[in-house]
């Protein structure tokens, strides 16, 4: 199955779901990010602000203010087709950006240096084991995790029936590190040769 059957297929079943369940799974997902080490250890952490059906990511964005993290979060140039990552001090300070998403105000902006993240949270439509994504097929993210220092850790969000058997991927596809559903931590660098 190509990507683009793949990304219709999950959303039809991830836009399905009430809102109930999309918080109630969000929030289990939230606690299982949050407890784990590489927030712990993280200082600079870039997350995707959530959109419709996504995992729900903005009480996650205010508890790691709280905790003290430098949290940045995408800001759309869809012109030169890049992603920057731009830091806040609240959720308040989002506004309606780019495909109806929150983000910085792009009177505003305080982007930073991509090599000074230490954690990223990737949004997906679909995942499988080795990390390897289907995105939404803008490539924001495509060209945005190679400008990541080596040791950054990228992990993916996602309801379990997201989480799929082979993702088609090019070799120059960036997998995530970990996927963390509302049943467990997946760590794709653990490959099952």
């Amino acid at each position: 199955m190509n990507k683009k059957l793949i990304r219709e297929k999950i959303l039809r079943i991830r836009n399905s779901l009430t809102n109930e369940e999309i918080k109630n799974y969000s929030d289990k997902i939230i606690d299982i990010l949050i407890d784990s080490e590489f927030f712990k250890q993280s200082k600079n952490i870039m997350c995707y602000v959530s959109f419709n059906s996504e995992v729900y990511t903005h009480q996650f964005i205010s508890k790691a203010i709280e905790n003290g993290k430098n949290i940045s979060v995408p800001y759309v140039d869809p012109i030169n087709k890049i992603m920057l990552p731009c830091n806040i001090n609240s959720i308040d300070e989002l506004v309606i950006g780019h495909y109806g998403i929150l983000s910085p105000d792009p009177k505003n902006l305080k982007s930073i240096d991509p090599k000074s993240i230490d954690l990223v949270i990737v949004p997906g439509a679909a995942f499988d084991r080795e990390g390897y994504r289907v995105g939404y097929g803008g490539g924001y993210y495509d060209k945005f995790l190679p400008t990541l220092k080596k040791d950054a850790k990228k992990v993916g969000l996602a309801f379990s029936f997201q989480l799929i058997d082979k993702v088609p991927h090019e070799k120059y596809d960036i997998p995530v590190d970990f996927i963390i559903t509302e049943n467990s931590i997946i760590d794709c660098e653990v490959k099952n040769d």
